[in-house]
């Protein structure tokens, strides 16, 4: 367990001025659309009260909530870039040991330790990144709304509530209001992660035949994730969704199961040092 939390704070420390640069402008980019589109709004509301005073039709505009602001093409960019970040580092995480001459990652497996303590201390240590932006965004959301109440009147702010605008928005999907959500979309991400994790290992273990071993196995897991919904559609729905939910479960863990026993079989006796 030593080890294991030694390799985790190892891996953290290696990549948090990155991550803590892209913490810093995924907020000022966040924080900067809001205030701008909360002050866009507050023009366009003044326009409307001026062509009114003045015998012109206005027209109405409709109440600003923060979920107009959120579910901007803009404003999804800057969560669109944590998660690329992110998806891309779950690759460099293990590709990078094998970098220059004296690679590291031998150095690493030459380490008086469990192979699978790596596997295990770089998967906790992206999933620590994710649950870093995640928490992140949740006190941004609450600022925002603070930005958005301080520049626009009360009156013309549809306020839907902290957990309400989460779900009504494109958030939902990386905060979910049920602990079902929850388990749902971190489950698959699991199983993402440990796909990626997979794949490296085998294309480092067997090189050119490694590369189309990985491309099935993606191909496989893809198709594994998505057989409850083909299952149900070969079936006419005759399943209820619980029983669609239990079997989703199910496959996820054998994936994850068999995830893990490929990548201990090629640590331990395909990757020599």
């Amino acid at each position: 367990m030593i080890n294991y939390m030694k390799l985790v704070h190892f891996e953290v420390k290696r990549f948090w001025k990155l991550y803590a640069g892209l913490a810093l402008l995924i907020v000022l980019g966040q924080l900067a659309i809001v205030f701008f589109g909360a002050k866009q709004y507050k023009n366009m509301l003044k326009n409307t009260v001026v062509d009114t005073i003045d015998g012109r039709t206005g027209g109405e505009i409709p109440s600003l909530s923060i979920t107009n602001i959120i579910d901007s093409p803009i404003f999804l960019l800057t969560i669109m870039l944590g998660a690329a970040v992110l998806i891309i580092y779950m690759f460099f995480i293990w590709c990078r040991d094998w970098f220059g001459k004296n690679t590291f990652a031998y150095r690493l497996l030459m380490l008086p330790t469990n192979r699978m303590n790596l596997f295990f201390a770089k998967g906790t240590a992206i999933f620590l990144f994710v649950f870093g932006l995640v928490a992140m965004q949740v006190i941004l959301v609450i600022i925002e709304q603070g930005i958005i109440n301080s520049i626009v009147p009360k009156d013309f702010i549809d306020d839907l509530g902290f957990i309400n605008s989460l779900n009504q928005s494109m958030l939902g999907v990386l905060i979910p209001a049920t602990i079902t959500g929850f388990l749902i979309n971190y489950g698959l991400g699991l199983v993402v992660l440990i796909t990626v994790f997979t794949v490296v290992l085998l294309e480092r273990s067997y090189r050119v035949r490694g590369i189309i071993m990985a491309v099935i196995y993606c191909i496989a897991t893809g198709f594994i994730i998505l057989l409850p919904l083909l299952i149900q559609d070969w079936s006419r729905n005759y399943f209820y969704s619980g029983e669609l939910l239990l079997m989703e479960i199910i496959f996820c863990a054998l994936l994850v199961l068999c995830g893990l026993l490929i990548s201990r079989y090629l640590l331990n006796r395909k990757i020599t040092v």
